[in-house]
């Protein structure tokens, strides 16, 4: 469990020098939504299984608050007429997908109906970032289950990257006998698929480290936003800090205003890791596991055997991207594998 000495400091001084939290606390409704997220984070603080976090506390109004205008809204699942063809690409691989520099150039500047995309009445959602260990995680799954939407996907960011690039390999493959066929149009078909499954999606960890999504981000999350898709995510960081520092990242820039108009970005602003004390007693709060000798073996197979909790798998493949990986070991219950 949590200890209280580790917030009584902080939000004695907190208090005393009225945060921009607690304020942001008061302007938002401190009447608990029944069934909500702020219902039942009281319950656990009064349980005593969480610490007061007033930081948090705003996060969950929050929350509640987007969960109430989401029970009247309703995506549109439409988009408005492309105001020019587009440029056709050669080549083949992602780039080859995406065209070239020089085809990019030489295309006429046309006003894109993405310039003026805006989000409808209630479709804006939310944006949380703040350090490692201040339970992004654990609000973003409580939001998920308490949110009254069943239309809806919560998923790791970077799993779902995986899925999109997953399907825009299998959409090329199919298109491959038709020349029409542009990356624009394999974008928009697979963005058409997911809104198909789910329109509130729930992005844990939310970060671009790797070109390959840089280039599509922007692209995707349009036609998505068009749609009437419902984006709530956590991250490590402000949008404006996506990416920072990577390969060629101007391509990725132009997504940045369209993730913070589509989303209410809020900072944490936490100065707790709450990984660092929740330990239970005589359990190994390392986050790196080092070095790797006789003790940390049989340190992570205790922690390998408590996930599993003795339904262990031997010699699985695992499948991802096409491709088959045998594991020695994994677990029948979890997506852990040794």
């Amino acid at each position: 469990s949590r200890s209280p000495a580790a917030l009584r400091p902080w939000s004695t001084m907190a208090r005393a020098q009225g945060s921009p939290a607690l304020r942001a606390s008061r302007r938002w409704n401190s009447s608990a939504a029944p069934g909500g997220c702020m219902e039942h984070y009281l319950h656990l603080k009064s349980s005593g299984e969480i610490q007061e976090d007033p930081r948090q506390e705003v996060c969950m109004n929050m929350l509640d608050d987007l969960a109430k205008h989401l029970e009247s809204y309703s995506p549109k699942m439409a988009r408005l007429p492309k105001a020019a063809p587009k440029v056709a690409t050669g080549g083949s691989g992602l780039f080859g997908l995406f065209g070239s520099k020089a085809a990019a150039a030489a295309a006429p500047k046309t006003k894109s109906v993405e310039a003026a995309l805006q989000p409808a009445a209630g479709q804006r959602g939310l944006y949380l970032w703040g350090g490692t260990g201040t339970g992004k995680t654990f609000m973003m799954n409580m939001f998920y289950d308490k949110v009254k939407v069943q239309s809806k996907k919560r998923i790791h960011f970077h799993e779902w990257m995986i899925d999109v690039h997953s399907r825009l390999h299998q959409r090329q493959k199919g298109s491959s006998a038709n020349t029409d066929s542009t990356a624009d149009d394999l974008v928009e078909q697979v963005a058409a698929d997911m809104m198909k499954e789910a329109w509130l999606l729930c992005f844990d960890e939310f970060q671009v480290t790797h070109i390959s999504d840089a280039i599509i981000m922007k692209r995707i999350f349009s036609v998505l936003f068009e749609l009437g898709a419902v984006v709530v995510a956590t991250s490590n960081r402000p949008p404006k800090d996506l990416y920072l520092n990577g390969l060629n990242r101007p391509l990725f820039l132009p997504f940045i205003p369209v993730l913070e108009a589509f989303c209410h970005v809020h900072d944490i602003g936490a100065e707790v890791d709450y990984r660092m004390c929740s330990t239970r007693d005589e359990e190994d709060d390392r986050v790196y596991i080092t070095p790797n000798g006789s003790d940390e073996t049989k340190l992570l197979e205790t922690k390998f055997a408590k996930i599993c909790q003795g339904h262990v798998r031997f010699g699985v493949q695992v499948e991802t991207q096409g491709r088959r990986i045998v594991v020695p070991r994994c677990a029948e219950n979890s997506d852990v594998a040794w």
